[in-house]
């Protein structure tokens, strides 16, 4: 490939990011760097159950089976553009911890200028992922399915196997490891935080 004058196109060829993850300076305040549960049925509430803010109503019928400290999203300074949405986001022993599918108002201007201290890439959390999928949407095979679980039990994907993806038995509070759930699985309780770094690779489609 010869490109010396320009980058390659965003979305025809592999683009890896490193970054870490951290909020951001938000309209004279700080945007914190997750969000959880308890945050979607805040602004749910805030705003009365309506616009952009409504929630499904299974959300209510099983609000008391959630766990409303579970991690949903997470924001890091990885550098991202159009088109990069649905690519995994890795932590450095290769373990996926999150999917983008946004950034924030004040990476717009990415595309031309990579301003550390604002733009922010945003991603889904696993733990949410899975949590919703076994809590909310009754899809405990494919959950079972994602960290690799058998039906004689638990079988680990350990880094280098291809996914990333293991398994654990014990448990990790929030307050040890902020992007980790009690009933995640291992690949959600090394998620990189304050000065740590964290890959980021997005796939990309030809």
């Amino acid at each position: 490939m010869h490109y010396r004058t320009q980058n390659p196109a965003y979305a025809a060829y592999p683009r890896l990011s490193f970054g870490r993850v951290r909020g951001y300076p938000m309209n004279g305040t700080r945007a914190p760097y997750m969000t959880t549960i308890y945050g979607l049925f805040d602004r749910a509430l805030g705003f009365d159950k309506s616009g952009d803010w409504t929630l499904p109503q299974r959300f209510w019928e099983r609000k008391d089976d959630l766990d409303l400290a579970t991690p949903a999203n997470f924001v890091c300074d990885c550098d991202i553009i159009g088109g990069n949405s649905g690519s995994p986001v890795l932590n450095r022993d290769a373990e996926l911890v999150g999917v983008i599918f946004d950034g924030n108002i004040e990476s717009l201007a990415g595309n031309y200028v990579y301003d550390a201290e604002r733009n922010r890439a945003v991603a889904v959390h696993a733990a949410y992922i899975l949590h919703a999928l076994r809590t909310l949407y009754d899809a405990e095979k494919l959950a079972a399915e994602l960290v690799g679980e058998t039906k004689k039990g638990t079988t680990p994907l350990r880094s280098g196997s291809g996914t990333g993806l293991a398994p654990t038995s014990s448990p990790t509070s929030l307050a040890d490891r902020p992007l980790s759930s009690a009933s995640s699985p291992r690949i959600l309780t090394s998620m990189a935080t304050g000065g740590e770094r964290l890959s980021f690779f997005f796939a990309f489609r030809t």
